[in-house]
């Protein structure tokens, strides 16, 4: 009986009323962490998800253990008190059925507004700005993507059914010369600066119009051939600037959310590619849609972001390189055999291959509370070898360029090691140090200041 406790109501009775509701789950902010601006801990009536932290699930009874701090017995016990009457709400049997191809009418009527939206696009500079800027994007490759821009709520009809348009940037895919969904971006975050308008109240980064068919196909593949190599990233924004950036293509099912769940049409295109390079978030949704993408091809090799949150942000904000993630792609083909095999749960020694690179665990000896670092950068040691450890944004990149151009101005050494070759080259470019790939010896031996890979 316990395991069919409504969650929602089990939920309700441990935090209280939620902070957004709809029919289908509450939103709560997570009670084990501090949530940031927005709500995330999910609460559907058979199970619990937060969409921050790690990515936690829960059902009723290891949510109440959790929350509660009880073991498996006094948790039940305890639920069985508070809901002993309690009878679950019947729930409504899916109808099983196949997402079913755009209707001629819904295409022509979409493809309409996709190019009305483009012609807003060109007019509308900040935004044009931001796809720039933000997402690193040329105007080729604006106008491959059929990209566009859609100032307000919208909508038109298409085989008597009203189709809703939310505001925001406009993403169409294509399945060859047929559009198959469109999703909105909607205007958060960077894209509310530049559009002047927060639509943060959605409570979703990415919305479809109405008659979407998503689940049908893959972003970016409408070029994708046999024998190909391919990369497949976890976003659109990620999808395409993969692509500008290697000329390989590049696809995507939109998010890690679902594992990369992908059709069994599609399974078999891309199992006629020549490899698969898997470019996922640094996070664990990322981890996870790589391991499933692991046992479902033998071609695909996930590739490591050695620094950064995702593909956009190693490109934009740390000046790496797609080529320098290929700099040591044999050990990486290596561990992406040995993973794979551990998954498929085959005949493998799990000690028998070595990460490249494992981050150490240390035990912090200094713990500072505070928004940024800069507001207690003199309780940081200055001698001896320190290691500073804190949540993005919190300014490590500015404490370091700091520390660095105060030991230039007193003409001591400096030197960045850093693990992969890549990033070496970012390092070096944050705080303006020589990379010594680009140095003669001569020069090398007389720099003041240089970046250096460990494992050379």
């Amino acid at each position: 009986m316990l395991r069919s406790l409504n969650c929602r109501d089990v939920i309700r009775k441990l935090l209280g009323t939620p902070e957004s509701s709809t029919h289908r789950f509450d939103r709560y902010y997570s009670p084990f962490r501090d949530d940031g601006r927005k709500p995330s801990l999910t609460v559907y009536e058979d199970g619990i998800k937060d969409f921050g932290g790690e990515g936690e699930s829960w059902d009723a009874i290891s949510f109440t253990m959790a929350y509660l701090d009880l073991g498996f017995s006094a948790a039940c016990e305890y639920l069985s008190q508070d809901f002993a009457n309690h009878q679950s709400r019947p729930k409504l049997k899916k109808q099983s059925r196949t997402a079913s191809f755009p209707t001629q009418a819904w295409q022509i009527a979409t493809l309409q507004k996709i190019a009305e939206y483009e012609n807003i696009l060109w007019e509308s500079e900040s935004i044009l700005d931001y796809l720039r800027n933000n997402r690193g994007l040329s105007d080729k490759t604006i106008q491959q993507y059929r990209l566009g821009y859609n100032p307000k709520w919208d909508e038109y009809r298409s085989d008597g059914e009203v189709c809703k348009v939310a505001p925001g940037v406009v993403i169409p895919w294509f399945d060859n010369s047929s559009v198959i969904a469109v999703r909105i971006r909607t205007r958060t975050g960077a894209l509310a600066v530049a559009a002047n308008c927060d639509d943060s109240y959605l409570q979703n980064k990415y919305m479809s119009i109405t008659g979407s068919r998503q689940s049908l196909g893959l972003f970016g593949a409408t070029n994708f051939k046999a024998g190909q190599t391919v990369i497949l990233a976890e976003g659109e924004f990620d999808a395409m600037l993969a692509s500008q950036e290697s000329d390989y293509v590049a696809v995507t099912r939109g998010s890690a959310g679902d594992n990369h769940k992908i059709t069994e049409s599609w399974k078999a295109r891309l199992t006629t590619a020549k490899t698969i390079f898997g470019l996922l978030d640094n996070d664990v949704a990322g981890k996870k849609a790589g391991d499933t993408l692991l046992k479902e091809f033998n071609n695909f090799v996930p590739l490591p972001i050695p620094v950064g949150n995702d593909i956009t942000e190693y490109l934009l904000e740390y000046n790496g390189t797609i080529n320098a993630l290929f700099a040591n792609i044999d050990n990486v083909r290596i561990g992406a055999n040995h993973r794979r095999a551990l998954l498929r749960n085959t005949n493998v020694e799990k000690n028998s291959y070595t990460p490249i690179y494992s981050p150490p665990s240390l035990k912090p000896e200094i713990t500072i509370r505070t928004a940024y670092i800069s507001d207690f950068s003199s309780q940081i040691p200055q001698d001896g070898v320190v290691v500073l450890c804190s949540d993005k944004g919190t300014g490590k990149t500015t404490y370091g360029t700091q520390v660095v151009e105060s030991y230039k101005s007193q003409n001591k050494s400096v030197m960045a090691i850093t693990p992969f070759r890549s990033l070496t080259a970012a390092t070096s470019t944050k705080y303006d140090l020589e990379h010594y790939e680009s140095l003669t010896w001569m020069e090398w031996l007389k720099t003041a200041k240089l970046g250096i890979t460990l494992k050379s």
